[in-house]
């Protein structure tokens, strides 16, 4: 009796946590459903409207980005953020764009996101053309035309039927226009239709300039495909899903995502639109005097000359350089028979779409919510080099909501593709680790901080980084130390405090072990050795300015790159780092040139 009592009992344990697995996943799944739908019958009210007020009408659809299949191709797309591309009529990833158009797409916010942003660019300028209209000479632009609609910004129908926060799960409209009248159009349009009892309605403006209205703007409207020159325009959303949710992602992009096209076949704005002076300002005075005050400049310089002390001492690597990274301008290596887009060998990505547009360059879709750096330059990975990021984690101090470093190929041998990124570190996985655990801080001696007050007014160097810099020894021109705030009262290894580190090297030069620093250790098959790379920083999306984090020095204070060589070194890591679960990154497309014609 007593052991059928204990298998009783055992069913009985085996049934009850069924039941209560199965309940939780009812939970999970009741909390992952989606109530918004895209496709509704509304749009047809809207169309009635605009249709009456002499606006012809054309259907188009969003469609997954592939990079294999897509008629456009994205520099720098990330393997962990989903892009909704605009598909028109034959396919096309673009349309030649009037001054009283206007593209119009309701449908519905995702599940609650990481990033979500919205935003129309011109994506090539068509110069010259034959009788059929195939284009001859082009110009890729692939520039934002403006601000990006944004989960800060963006206005959404209520919904009480959904479990996620406001804006997500929601009903939204985007209207894409250079018009002042067109907009007036459509809003009275939604008003009528009884769609306008909240405000769930955003502008996607082409922010032309006061001259557009004359024919003259950063953007060249057209009346029909025998215009030239003509600008073509493209849409693009970005998602970035929390990798770490329950929820599928594929329950919202496995759906629909159709637009309207209305249009007049008309060059000439009625009314433009004046944006080009409404930009999200992004800067925040308070913001950054908090983000770059002086005690946090000398504390960020002495974890990087920690760093290098202890790569030297640890490992006998040589400093090479120490260079920022930062929106410099600057040029790669291309390589042949495929030359640069627009055969400009510079990168011009980090400027944004309105440079671009104003000097002919190629801004490779940049979105204005991301602030992007670099050290100015291209490099290879050889079997002497050993690289380390170092850098604050801006979310710490409310300037991004994302940031992340990442290698990217400058092009892609096989197949001509610029900028594919080879693997991207983010501050998810570098805010693990803790610099201080491995890199020890030396206290300060009575007798050394008595004798370095005698020092310059306002604050005193680092004895040991005051030679090096006499010495110039920094190997990559000077390196400015900042000076000691008066009155430090700073605890042990306090400067590592919102620091990373991030080491890349060929695994056998990887100093550290993976489990201690965020490790991207290349074999030769992944990156070869004459395989020209660059480093790229992502700071997206300022929680205060709902826009990019401003990257002047009196705003953000800079990554490091670290260049260091291997060469002559005794001391090898032993053993090699244990390999991490790395970030892949795979895209295989089509020219970077394909979004132009």
């Amino acid at each position: 009796e007593k052991v059928d009592c204990e298998q009783a009992m055992a069913i009985f344990s085996i049934i009850l946590s069924l039941i209560i697995s199965c309940s939780y996943l009812d939970i999970v799944y009741s909390q992952c459903d989606l109530t918004c739908e895209n496709v509704d019958d509304d749009i047809a009210d809207i169309v009635s409207q605009m249709d009456d007020l002499g606006y012809s009408v054309m259907s188009g659809q969003f469609e997954l980005y592939d990079p294999e299949t897509s008629p456009v191709y994205i520099p720098f797309a990330r393997d962990d953020t989903d892009y909704l591309v605009s598909i028109f009529e034959d396919d096309n990833g673009h349309y030649r764009f009037g001054g009283q158009d206007a593209i119009i797409f309701r449908g519905c916010t995702p599940p609650t996101v990481k990033y979500f942003g919205y935003r129309s660019y011109s994506a090539a300028r068509i110069i010259t053309q034959d009788n059929f209209t195939v284009p001859i000479d082009v110009t890729i632009l692939e520039s934002s035309l403006g601000d990006t609609t944004n989960q800060l910004v963006i206005n959404t129908e209520s919904n009480d039927e959904t479990t996620f926060p406001a804006p997500f799960d929601r009903k939204t409209n985007i209207v894409t226009t250079g018009d002042e009248q067109t907009w007036t159009d459509v809003m009275n349009a939604y008003i009528n239709a009884g769609l306008l009892t909240e405000n769930s309605i955003n502008i996607d403006v082409i922010s032309n300039g006061y001259l557009s209205k004359f024919g003259i703007g950063w953007f060249k409207y057209s009346e029909s495909e025998l215009d030239v020159p003509r600008d073509t325009l493209s849409i693009v959303m970005r998602i970035q899903f929390d990798e770490d949710s329950e929820c599928n992602k594929d329950q919202y992009l496995n759906q629909s995502f159709p637009f309207r096209v209305f249009y007049k076949d008309e060059t000439r704005p009625r009314q433009p639109i004046i944006g080009v002076n409404d930009l999200r300002d992004t800067k925040k005075k308070s913001q950054c005097r908090k983000a770059t005050d002086d005690r946090l400049k000398y504390y960020f310089d002495k974890a990087t000359s920690n760093v290098i002390e202890h790569v030297r001492k640890e490992y006998g690597y040589k400093l090479v350089s120490n260079k920022p990274l930062d929106d410099r301008s600057g040029k790669c290596s291309w390589l042949g028979p495929w030359g640069p887009p627009n055969n400009d060998e510079n990168v011009h990505i980090f400027k944004h779409g309105f440079y671009c547009m104003l000097y002919q360059k190629d801004c490779m879709f940049d979105n204005r919510d991301t602030y992007y750096s670099w050290p100015g330059e291209d490099h290879t990975l050889g079997e002497d080099d050993f690289y380390m990021i170092v850098g604050l984690n801006h979310n710490n101090f409310t300037l991004s909501t994302q940031n992340s470093i990442s290698l990217a190929t400058v092009q892609n041998p096989d197949n001509a593709n610029a900028f594919e990124l080879i693997e991207t570190v983010t501050n998810e996985d570098y805010q693990q680790y803790n610099l201080g655990d491995i890199i020890k801080c030396k206290p300060k001696s009575k007798s050394k901080s008595r004798s370095k007050s005698k020092g310059k007014k306002g604050g005193n160097d680092d004895s040991r980084d005051r030679r090096r810099r006499l010495k110039g020894s920094s190997g990559g021109g000077k390196f400015r130390h900042h000076k000691k705030p008066n009155r430090d009262k700073y605890q042990h290894c306090k400067e590592f405090e919102d620091v990373f580190a991030v080491q890349i090297a060929r695994p056998e030069n990887c100093a550290f072990d993976s489990t201690v620093v965020p490790s991207v250790c290349l074999d030769t098959d992944t990156l070869p050795a004459d395989q020209p790379f660059i480093f790229f920083g992502e700071a997206t999306l300022n929680p205060e300015t709902f826009t990019m984090p401003d990257g002047d020095k009196d705003c953000m204070i800079h990554w490091r790159l670290l260049r260091f060589s291997t060469k002559g070194c005794t001391r090898r890591p032993s053993p090699p780092p244990t390999p991490k679960p790395t970030w892949p990154y795979s895209n295989n497309a089509g020219s970077i040139g394909s979004a132009a014609v």
